[in-house]
């Protein structure tokens, strides 16, 4: 997996990446270093993640729909919303998969779309959700995907 490179920026923003494939969880750590935010750690599972993000308290979280354990993406997002104001940005390239339906469904995430060709989307997702992140706190009760929202 290879990047283009861009301009290198100095951020102290911290990203926890919850992705079960090894090689695209290295790539996405060497990219974000290089486009300079602060990769904290990669973690495979949904236990893994929420975890992660109670001990380490990052700023955003990459997250992968199709995660290894007993629980998916989309509900580990969902328990980490509900315990944690950090925001969730989904890595995915399946947009027409159903997973992907719910999760638009529930209007509390954005997505990034793989591969991966340059770090401006990624960027772009991550800022968006920094901005939204200052005036926004998600609520403590998250409606499910399956719920009539």
């Amino acid at each position: 997996m290879s990047f283009v490179c861009v301009n290198k920026m100095v951020s102290t923003r911290k990203i926890l990446i919850v992705e079960d494939d090894f090689i695209t969880s290295k790539g996405l750590e060497a990219l974000l270093d290089e486009i300079g935010y602060i990769p904290l750690k990669t973690v495979s599972t949904g236990v893994e993640a929420l975890e992660a993000v109670k001990e380490l308290n990052p700023d955003v979280v990459l997250m992968d729909m199709f995660i290894k354990g007993n629980m998916n993406g989309l509900d580990t997002a969902l328990k980490i919303v509900n315990n944690h104001a950090v925001p969730i940005i989904f890595t995915t390239a399946f947009k027409n998969s159903e997973m992907f339906k719910k999760i638009e469904e529930t209007g509390l995430f954005d997505y990034v779309l793989k591969p991966y060709t340059d770090g401006n989307e990624i960027i772009k997702a991550i800022e968006s959700h920094f901005t939204e992140a200052e005036t926004l706190h998600y609520s403590n009760v998250v409606k499910s995907p399956d719920q009539n929202l």
